[in-house]
C-alpha cells in the first residue's frame, strides 16, 4: 500500500496555504521553531516578534502599483526593534506580476496598518521549493527545503503527536525534494516523470530534466531560462524557454515609438501530459507578449511594423532552415518546429538536443544579425 501523509489524506497537499497555516501554528506554539525561524528570517530574535499571514492592506493608487490589495503570506514584526520582514512563499505557484515590487513599494502603508509608522524593513525573504529570484530586489531569495531543516530538524522533540506527525510529514516532503536527482543516463524523459510525489511535481520533473539538458550545453550567461506551465484546451503543458537579451527589443505598449524594432524570439520545449513526444519550437512573438487581439487594437502603423518585420525575419530564417530537420510553421507565434520521442534515453535525447538546439541557435543569431540589427 502506497503511504500517505497527513497533507494527502485529508486532500490539502495542494493547497499552497496549508503549509503557511502549519508554520503560522508552530510559530505559535513551538519555541524552539520560533526562536529558529527569527533568526533565520529577521536576523534577530525577541520575544515579542508576531507572524501574521495573508493581511489584507489597501494600496491607495499609484503610478507604480498595479494592485488596489496586497496580501503577502507572512509579515513578521517586532515593536522592540522596531522590525518588519515580508515574507512570499510559493511552492506550487509562480510569482504574480511584480508581486514583490508590489510589496515593496507598499511599505510606508504597511506601516500605518501595523501601526509601526517609523518601523525599518529589511531582510524580506522570498521563499520558493528552488530558490527562485523574486522580481524586487528588497527580496532575498530562500528554498523551502532550507527552512524546514533548520527550523525543524528537531521534530522528534515535539510531546504532541499530532503535530509531530504533520512536521515529520513537512520533513519528508523537504527531503523527498532536495533529494531529486537529474536523470539517469539510460533513464527516458517518460520513466523520469513517474517519480512524481508530493512535492515533486511534474513541472518540477519537467524543469529538472531540461536544466540537465542545458546546465553543460549553454553555460554561456548571456542565455536565460524559464521553466512554466500553461493549460490548453488539450490539457496541462510543460514549458521550458531559451532566450537572451539579442534576441528581445522594444516594447509593445509603448506607442509613441512604432518605428522601433519589436520582437522576442526565444526557443520553447513543451511536452502537453499523456503525449508521448516533447515539441521544441522557435517563437517569434511580440515584446513583451500580447495576444493577437490586443495586438489587433493597436494603431495601424504599429501592427504593420511588427507583422513586417516578422515576415522579413520568417523569409530570411526559413532559407536557412532547409537543410536542417526543423520544418517551418506558420503560426502567430511558432514559426519553426522538431519533435522527439519521450521514450529514448536521456544520453540520447541531449545529444539529439544539443545538435537540434546548437544548429538553430547559429540561425537565430544570424537571422538578426542580417536582419534586425
Amino acid at each position: 500500500m502506497e503511504k500517505h501523509d497527513v497533507f494527502n489524506i485529508l486532500g490539502i497537499s495542494n493547497r499552497e496555504d496549508s503549509y503557511i497555516d502549519l508554520v503560522k501554528y508552530l510559530f505559535d506554539n513551538w519555541s524552539y521553531f520560533k526562536i529558529r525561524f527569527c533568526n533565520m528570517i529577521a536576523g534577530a530574535n525577541v520575544d515579542d516578534f508576531i507572524l501574521e499571514t495573508r493581511k489584507t492592506i489597501n494600496v491607495p493608487g499609484g503610478k507604480n502599483n498595479i494592485r488596489k490589495k496586497i496580501a503577502p503570506d507572512m509579515i513578521l514584526y517586532s515593536k522592540k526593534q522596531n522590525l518588519i520582514t515580508l515574507i512570499e512563499s510559493k511552492i506550487y505557484a509562480e510569482e504574480g506580476y511584480r508581486q514583490t515590487d508590489d510589496y515593496s513599494e507598499s511599505e510606508s502603508i504597511i506601516n500605518q496598518s501595523l501601526e509601526l509608522p517609523t518601523a525599518s524593513f529589511q531582510n524580506h525573504k522570498y521563499i520558493t521549493l528552488d530558490g527562485d529570484t523574486p522580481s524586487s530586489t528588497s527580496f532575498f531569495p530562500l528554498k523551502w527545503a532550507n527552512v524546514i531543516f533548520e527550523c525543524c530538524k528537531d521534530y522528534d522533540n515535539i510531546s504532541d503527536s499530532r503535530t509531530k506527525l504533520l512536521v515529520g510529514d513537512l520533513y519528508t516532503r523537504a527531503s523527498e525534494y532536495s533529494s531529486l536527482q537529474q536523470p539517469k543516463e539510460d533513464e527516458s524523459y517518460a520513466d523520469y516523470m513517474r517519480n512524481r510525489k508530493r512535492w515533486i511535481t511534474p513541472f518540477r520533473l519537467n524543469k529538472k530534466f531540461m536544466e540537465a539538458l542545458c546546465k553543460d550545453f549553454l553555460l554561456d550567461k548571456k542565455y536565460s531560462f524559464e521553466s512554466t506551465y500553461s493549460h490548453n484546451m488539450s490539457g496541462r503543458q510543460y514549458l521550458y524557454i531559451i532566450s537572451k537579451n539579442s534576441w528581445q527589443n522594444g516594447d509593445i505598449n509603448d506607442e509613441t515609438k512604432v518605428n522601433l524594432n519589436n520582437y522576442n524570439i526565444h526557443i520553447e520545449s513543451n511536452w502537453l501530459e499523456g503525449y508521448d513526444w516533447i515539441k521544441t519550437a522557435v517563437h517569434f512573438e511580440t515584446n513583451p507578449y500580447i495576444t493577437q487581439n490586443k495586438l489587433n487594437k493597436k494603431s495601424a502603423e504599429l501592427q504593420n511594423n511588427y507583422r513586417s518585420l516578422r515576415q522579413t525575419f520568417k523569409e530570411c530564417f526559413n532559407n536557412k532552415i532547409q537543410n536542417i530537420d526543423w520544418k517551418v510553421q506558420n503560426y502567430d507565434l511558432s514559426i519553426a518546429v522538431c519533435y522527439q520521442e519521450t521514450k529514448i534515453s536521456f544520453a540520447d535525447y541531449k545529444h539529439w538536443y544539443e545538435k537540434q538546439v546548437g544548429s538553430i541557435i547559429t540561425i537565430i543569431d544570424e537571422t538578426i544579425n542580417e536582419i534586425l540589427l
